[in-house]
């Protein structure tokens, strides 16, 4: 090794200088030492030998950390082994009514009987559902008018795999499941010889001699199964059958956009008192009682990477931290906020966590909807959505018993956006708008920070829009033309004094009197002289800062959302539609201003750098 330079520690320059000893050694030139040569060739292969084994090398220590880890197989694997388990896909549920229509069919008996797990079809999605009762059969008397029942569904359906026990300690099986379908997070069961155990979330849950074996999301895809050693969980005796019933579906396809319209016909048939089968879609109308939605797909590995560090270690939702992996990870909401509130004279506060919510609106829309012209009920948790995440928590085993989950209702802020666009000359203007629309409909429906909407990030998302040149935007809040409207109204008589909101005067007691003392002062004031008044005013300036700060960037106040919507009027009277319109005043404006010349611009740049020459 003396006769290598420490210095050179490069692969081509290791090798260029072991040439250089051989040749030195030997006295020969370069042409004696060539590929062709013998010496050459060995030397050759030793270098592509070498380059692999410093490339499964490197490889290996790649691998061997959450942040520089690249393959499935080794996220899902640290993630496992920090005490993560990675979400799979939920399912979308729901809830049917079937009603009978009137018909009786050749049948023995009064009585029908549908089985527990009888699959379904959505007519708009294609996909199968899978109806889940309380008990293993729902029976209907056909002849007592007005039989109807409800019952829950999921998309779906359910499968199963069946292993035999070799009795060992700390046995585990791998369930392999079909490629395009994902094992829902929930819904599994376990069977021993017929006998149902229970699942939990680590060995240290288990206890002496229990009957319950762990879940986990299989490294390699479908689930992993383990059982204990008797001390913590039993384990199943030899040749004993191990039965694992799963739901397989299709993610968030599986939601139903349209419930006002949505078909279901029955797969699976009923079955009169003496079992012959009975088309069930003959005898009874179907109809959606509770939209079908909530559904989501597996936790894609760049959120695996993310939240891993973020698990708890006790398995258990201790802090804010958790909650928010927690929810993160079903990929159902474009926005959380987790917070505690804190008193000394109310230490019960320090139990409740309140979450914050916005539903990823994106899921939700229908063909031809954006960001906006969806209802702005899209943007809140129905009643439903929030007893579904009620039942998440309380299914992951994981809540403190003491804690108490709060959902807080999320205050829109409205605001309107204007936009100053130049375009390049010969591009069709409505393709611009359209493609300025698509990407701040995309933008907003993804937004998630939680202290500033700044302009250049909207100026950023419109960059590579085929004919835009440049752009130019600002910001109009509904609150602040609503007190400035209110304001500009004053005078000597309080007639008007109801037309400011109450919050800003609670917090602003003074400041209508200041306003209205100095409009006395003046004869004939224009709107002008009034706005410069109103605007002197400290307290006018520091009310329009917790809106749009110095930089022209919206402010996000805490627990406030902002909405780009119409339907309001400013200041000066405009009113803004609450929809989208190329001619009239609405969310947003798009204001093309000129078109720009190519030819122009690069005779404009070529003339500058002449110049600066």
């Amino acid at each position: 090794m003396n006769y290598f330079k420490l210095s050179k520690i490069k692969f081509d320059e290791l090798s260029t200088e072991v040439t250089d000893f051989i040749q030195s050694v030997y006295k020969n030139t370069k042409n004696m030492f060539t590929a062709a040569s013998p010496w050459g060739q060995i030397i050759v292969t030793l270098i592509n030998l070498s380059q692999k084994i410093f490339y499964y090398i490197e490889d290996s220590i790649t691998e061997m950390f959450m942040t520089t880890a690249s393959r499935p197989n080794s996220i899902r694997g640290l993630a496992i082994l920090a005490g993560h388990n990675p979400t799979r896909a939920i399912s979308a549920s729901g809830s049917l009514m079937i009603s009978h229509n009137g018909i009786i069919p050749n049948m023995s008996g009064p009585t029908i009987t549908i089985k527990n797990l009888s699959r379904l079809k959505n007519n708009d999605t294609g996909l199968i559902y899978t109806a889940v009762f309380s008990e293993e059969e729902l029976k209907l008397n056909l002849f007592q008018p007005g039989e109807k029942r409800m019952f829950k569904i999921y998309q779906g359906y359910a499968e199963s795999q069946k292993f035999t026990s070799n009795g060992n300690l700390y046995q585990s099986f791998n369930v392999f499941t079909k490629l395009g379908l994902y094992v829902d997070q929930f819904m599994i069961s376990v069977y021993v010889n017929g006998e149902k155990w229970g699942i939990k979330d680590s060995f240290l849950d288990l206890t002496y001699n229990e009957k319950a074996c762990i879940i986990r999301t299989g490294i390699n895809g479908g689930l992993d199964l383990y059982f204990g050693n008797n001390n913590f969980g039993l384990v199943p005796p030899p040749g004993a059958e191990i039965k694992v019933e799963y739901l397989l579906n299709n993610g968030e396809d599986g939601n139903i956009i349209n419930s006002d319209s949505a078909s279901f016909e029955f797969l699976d048939p009923g079955y009169d008192s003496q079992g012959v089968e009975i088309d069930l879609n003959e005898i009874f109308n179907i109809y959606l009682a509770t939209p079908v939605n909530f559904a989501s797909n597996p936790e894609p590995l760049f959120l695996t990477k993310l939240i891993a560090p973020n698990t708890s270690r006790s398995f258990v939702l201790a802090n804010t931290s958790h909650y928010f992996s927690f929810f993160e990870k079903f990929q159902l909401f474009s926005y959380i906020d987790i917070f505690t509130k804190f008193d000394y004279a109310r230490p019960w506060l320090d139990n409740i966590v309140y979450c914050l919510l916005i539903p990823d609106i994106s899921k939700r829309y229908r063909k031809g909807e954006n960001y906006f012209t969806i209802p702005e009920e899209y943007f809140k948790l129905t009643d439903l959505e929030k007893i579904k995440i009620y039942n998440l928590v309380e299914q992951s085993g994981k809540k403190i018993i003491n804690s108490i989950l709060k959902f807080v209702d999320p205050i829109f802020k409205r605001y309107v956006l204007y936009l100053y666009v130049k375009t390049w000359e010969g591009y069709n203007k409505d393709n611009v708008y359209n493609s300025i629309i698509e990407r701040l409909s995309s933008y907003f429906s993804s937004f998630k920070r939680k202290d500033i909407l700044p302009k250049s990030d909207i100026i950023a998302s419109l960059e590579g829009i085929d004919g835009l040149d440049s752009v130019s935007l600002f910001f109009i809040s509904e609150d602040i033309e609503k007190v400035i409207s209110a304001l500009l109204k004053l005078n000597t008589s309080d007639e008007n004094l109801n037309d400011i909101p109450e919050s800003f005067k609670n917090s602003n007691p003074s400041v209508v009197d200041k306003i209205r003392t100095e409009f006395k002062n003046y004869n004939n004031l224009d709107i002008d002289m009034k706005l410069r008044i109103i605007f002197s005013q400290l307290e006018i300036r520091q009310f329009a800062a917790d809106y749009i700060d110095i930089n022209g960037d919206i402010v996000i106040q805490n627990g406030t959302i902002p909405l780009f919507r119409g339907g309001w009027k400013d200041r000066v009277g405009t009113t803004y539609l609450s929809g989208l319109s190329k001619n009239q005043n609405c969310a947003v404006n798009v204001i093309f201003t000129k078109e720009s010349s190519r030819q122009n611009s690069d005779s404009e740049i070529r003339y500058s750098y002449n110049k600066s020459l």
